[in-house]
């Protein structure tokens, strides 16, 4: 059986950002199919150190005597931020997941602590491409992105293996009947403290819609840091006394919570200016509930296959408005659609792709030493 290493910051389903619950749900399913992955959380590591809050990355370095010193075939990098954590290892093939290509731009704006945040993620994202045999990303726009920028600073390798796996909805999203009772309000769920995720947007059209239709409510289900501050904020600069009280901030709600509200939702408003990938949007879609999208956007297609895609902010309330009136779940051709993309699904193509790396690197040194 291939020894299986999975390295990430932390193994947490319930972190916004999605890296936490990808990596607690590989690691979950590849043991349902009858693999022992080693996961290493650098977290962890980083909670017994006195410099956790002196210098976040002593958390990477902390961790490379172990990773060192693991007997791996595959060593898993939950994505490229740890790759600073992996120094000379003895595995025989090291597997990258890129989540998006957001991490060489996330940081780019003015002001000396985003520069440096912005050289960091760059660093460690170079490093993590140039010491990979394999790159996995999580969806079409993701791997096009990647290549082409690595393409252009003159780094691409097509000696790498790349392989596209998608992410998958959880399983309390995909054992829910559709809701039959009456729709109301409307629910957004995911981060807000990243200009992409356009929280300004999303709160100019529900104002929007509440001159339409004062009975709504706005459900943010969030786990952003600081996210009351930075929604009072942002709610701060309309005069609609509504606005205050009718959207309503959820702070790291549990699964049970986000379904109740949105499985009877209106429609997931989700007006994020880009994704990697895009979990709500499939487990909106599989409980029932319909997605509005702008057209602009980039998400990746395969997962807003049956997403409205509006061109702008008046025909996303236009499309608000129909959904109000018609009352009705997503078709069962869309629900079926979402239900398809599962963690198990996920990790079963993780683990068949690992036999082909292995296969492809032992081909790659051969041909390296008759060379």
């Amino acid at each position: 059986m291939t020894e299986i290493a999975l390295i990430g910051n932390d193994f947490d389903e319930r972190l916004h950002d999605g890296i936490g619950r990808y990596s607690h749900e590989l690691y979950k399913n590849m043991l349902k199919l009858g693999n022992k992955p080693y996961a290493l959380s650098l977290d962890d590591l980083v909670k017994k150190s006195i410099l956790r809050n002196i210098i976040r990355i002593y958390k990477k370095f902390s961790a490379r005597k172990i990773v060192e010193n693991l007997n791996a075939d595959i060593l898993h990098l939950m994505s490229p931020h740890v790759s600073i954590a992996v120094g000379k290892t003895h595995t025989k093939a090291i597997c990258t997941t890129w989540h998006d290509n957001m991490l060489f731009t996330r940081y780019a704006k003015a002001g000396l602590k985003n520069k440096i945040y912005n050289k960091y993620e760059t660093y460690v994202g170079h490093r993590a491409y140039l010491i990979s045999d394999a790159i996995i990303s999580v969806s079409s726009k993701t791997q096009q992105e990647t290549q082409e920028y690595f393409k252009q600073k003159g780094l691409y390798d097509d000696t790498k293996i790349y392989k596209i796996i998608s992410l998958g909805v959880d399983d309390v999203f995909l054992n829910k009947e559709p809701y039959k009772g009456d729709r109301k309000d409307f629910v957004y769920i995911g981060a807000i403290n990243y200009p992409h995720k356009n929280l300004k947007g999303l709160l100019e059209a529900f104002s929007d819609i509440l001159l339409r239709d004062t009975r709504q409510n706005l459900h943010i289900f969030t786990s952003t840091n600081n996210a009351q501050k930075i929604l009072e904020e942002a709610i701060s600069h309309f005069i609609d006394e509504r606005m205050h009280r009718q959207v309503i901030l959820h702070y790291k709600a549990s699964d049970e919570e986000i379904i109740e509200y949105t499985k009877k939702a209106v429609a997931l408003l989700h007006l994020s200016m880009e994704e990697g990938f895009g979990l709500p949007i499939l487990e909106a879609m599989a409980l029932g509930t319909p997605v509005i999208t702008l057209k602009e956007a980039k998400i990746p297609e395969e997962v807003r296959k049956y997403a409205y895609k509006e061109a702008d902010y008046l025909k996303v309330v236009d499309r608000a408005d129909e959904l109000i009136d018609s009352n009705k779940p997503l078709s069962k051709e869309a629900i079926d659609y979402a239900k398809s993309f599962t963690w198990e699904r996920t990790a079963k193509e993780t683990v068949e792709f690992y036999n082909q790396v292995l296969e492809q690197v032992h081909i790659n040194k051969i041909k390296k030493l008759n060379w």
